[in-house]
């Protein structure tokens, strides 16, 4: 059973440019989605009307993160009934080959928690910069720019 962790990240919003995502885009989340796993994705109640997206996040780039961005949907009998893409600045890095738990801010489902499935996955990190790897939304403060990381995703 996975507990809620409310860590003292600061969560920041991100706001979306009207721009398709790109091949580039496409492979560059595609990698990240390999190298920056989420493990034990869960929606969980911390108290009444509170809720939390709660995953285990492995580092598995050649360099440390800083940020990360992920798009989860909360499904109940195979529909969609929650979906949401959120980021959030990670004060303390984390480095290659380390895992950590982490969790998000998640609106209340319209059943109980339990009677659904959670799907999450890694869209963008941040370098230690604070600059974006993907960089397809324009975001507002928390410690990330809207600078594009010259850091690599490379598939092993």
């Amino acid at each position: 059973m996975l507990r809620a962790a409310i860590l003292s990240a600061t969560t920041v919003s991100l706001v979306p440019v009207a721009v398709q995502a790109s091949a580039a885009h496409d492979a560059r989340r595609a990698c990240l989605a390999a190298q920056v796993p989420l493990q034990n994705a869960a929606l969980v109640q911390t108290e009444a009307g509170t809720h939390r997206i709660a995953v285990t996040v492995r580092n598995d780039l050649d360099w440390p993160i800083n940020g990360i961005r992920i798009a989860w949907d909360f499904s109940v009998a195979g529909e969609i009934v929650l979906s949401d893409d959120i980021g959030s600045y990670i004060p303390d890095t984390i480095a290659p080959g380390e895992s950590r738990d982490f969790s998000f801010y998640a609106p209340t489902p319209p059943v109980s928690a339990d009677r659904g499935t959670l799907a999450a996955v890694t869209i963008d990190v941040a370098d230690t910069q604070g600059n974006q790897y993907v960089n397809d939304v324009r975001v507002m403060g928390g410690g990330w720019t809207n600078l594009s990381s010259a850091m690599e995703c490379n598939l092993s």
